[in-house]
């Protein structure tokens, strides 16, 4: 499965979080010694990736989910930008997401930023989808996808460009930086 074994999981529900490791270690036979770390929040995973990067313990993967209670002292709002800050700290280390967020446009920006390795839904997952994302990224598949979050993503961008020709003017007025109450637009 993945060539390494210190696992930063994160999740809001401490059941979830061992739900996540016993199926991680069910689905590799306990062939790996995986080492996990565990943490509810973004500050507490931003304590442990700080320690980790400062004892130069690598952490090979984190799994998190996208909504975790915030880091505000240090502008971490989401899991998003802690998966942010440990690319940072561990930049060959892979990012997995297990969510349960919909919006397609949330969804669009964790890819476009942090380039997951994994971004699955809670509606989705079970142990055989958990096998087959750690086999992808075994062979170097650089991002997999449930189904669910497939179709929040096409779902976001058929909206992103059904534009009408109201919308396309106002565009163009603002691009010619003209004030849009001096002209009336119908």
């Amino acid at each position: 499965m993945l060539n390494t074994n210190t696992i930063l999981v994160i999740d809001h529900h401490p059941l979830t979080l061992d739900g996540y490791i016993a199926s991680i270690l069910k689905i590799t036979n306990n062939v790996y010694d995986f080492s996990f770390l565990k943490a509810i929040n973004c500050l507490q995973g931003y304590k442990i990736i700080s320690e980790s990067y400062i004892e130069n313990k690598p952490i090979d993967a984190l799994l998190l989910d996208i909504d975790l209670l915030p880091y505000l002292e240090k502008n971490i709002f989401c899991g998003g930008d802690l998966a942010l800050f440990f690319k940072e700290k561990f930049p060959n280390s892979k990012v997995i997401f297990i969510t349960s967020v919909k919006e397609g446009i949330k969804l669009n920006k964790i890819i476009e930023t942090v380039k997951p390795a994994g971004l699955l839904h809670k509606l989705d997952i079970d142990a055989l989808i958990l096998k087959s994302l750690f086999e992808k990224i075994s062979k170097g598949n650089t991002c997999c996808f449930t189904p669910t979050i497939v179709n929040a993503i096409a779902d976001y961008n058929k909206q992103q460009f059904s534009f009408d020709a109201k919308d396309i003017e106002i565009i163009h007025l603002i691009k010619k930086e003209l004030k849009q109450k001096t002209y009336l637009i119908i």
